[in-house]
C-alpha cells in the first residue's frame, strides 16, 4: 500500500513539474516575434519559376512552358517558406508541431502541418524554421479576376506590393495530450514586384552557376 501510494505522488510530481515546464514555454512562445525571411526553390508545374522571367517581368498567364499545365488544368506549387522565430524572453520556447496557413492578399493559397518540435534559445535566440508548400494553384489562377490581378502585379513596370501572410498555430506536449494555442499567429511579409523579380533572377544566375561548376565548364 504505502508503495502504491509512493509511486501515485512521485508520478503526480513528475506530470506537475512537466506541465509546469510547458506552461512556462506556452507563455515563452507568446513572446516570440515570426518573421517571413525568404523563399526558396520556388516551381511552379515542375518549372523553376526564375525560368518565367522575360524582360524583368514574369508572365505567368501566357508563358509557353506553362500551356501543358493549363491543359491538364493541374499547377502544383512548391516552394519553401523561411520562418525566423526570436525568442526575446529569459525562458526557452518550444513548438511540438504547428498546424499553418498561406495568404496572398486575403486569398488562402494553402495549409498544412509541421510535425517537428521546434525549441528556440532564450535571450534573443533564433531559429529557422523551413516551411514547405505543396498546392495545386490552377483553382486559382484559372479565374479570370487572379489572372488580371497577377498579369498586373508581375507586369507592371511600376513597383507595387502585395502582402504575403503566413497564419501558425502552435501545439506542445502536456502529458500524452497535444495542447493547441488558443488561435492563429499571423505573420506578416509585403513584397514588391520589382524585388521579388530581382531575387528571382538572382536565384536563376546561383543555378547557371551550378550547373556550369557541375558540368565542369568555365562561366
Amino acid at each position: 500500500m504505502k508503495l502504491t501510494i509512493s509511486l501515485f505522488f512521485i508520478t503526480f510530481i513528475l506530470f506537475s513539474c512537466q506541465l509546469k515546464e510547458q506552461a512556462e514555454e506556452l507563455q515563452a512562445l507568446k513572446e516570440c516575434t515570426y518573421e517571413v525571411v525568404s523563399a526558396d526553390s520556388i516551381y511552379l508545374s515542375n518549372i523553376n519559376v526564375s525560368n518565367l522571367i522575360k524582360e524583368n517581368s514574369l508572365d505567368l498567364i501566357n508563358a509557353p512552358q506553362l500551356a501543358f499545365s493549363y491543359l491538364q488544368k493541374t499547377m502544383p506549387f512548391n516552394a519553401i517558406v523561411n520562418l525566423k522565430i526570436t525568442n526575446p524572453g529569459t525562458q526557452e520556447a518550444a513548438i511540438n508541431e504547428f498546424e499553418y496557413k498561406v495568404f496572398i492578399k486575403d486569398t488562402e493559397i494553402t495549409q498544412g502541418y509541421y510535425d517537428k518540435k521546434i525549441s528556440i534559445p532564450p535571450n534573443g535566440g533564433t531559429t529557422l524554421v523551413p516551411v514547405r508548400i505543396n498546392q495545386d494553384v490552377y483553382p486559382l489562377i484559372s479565374s479570370p479576376g487572379n489572372q488580371t490581378a497577377v498579369s498586373d502585379f508581375f507586369g507592371s513596370k511600376e513597383e507595387k506590393t502585395a502582402i504575403i501572410t503566413l497564419k501558425i498555430k502552435p501545439s506542445i506536449a502536456i502529458g500524452s495530450e497535444m495542447i493547441k494555442y488558443p488561435d492563429y499567429i499571423s505573420v506578416d511579409k509585403t513584397v514588391s514586384n520589382k524585388k521579388m523579380i530581382s531575387y528571382l533572377e538572382s536565384m536563376s544566375n546561383r543555378n547557371s552557376s551550378q550547373d556550369t561548376v557541375l558540368n565542369g565548364t568555365n562561366p
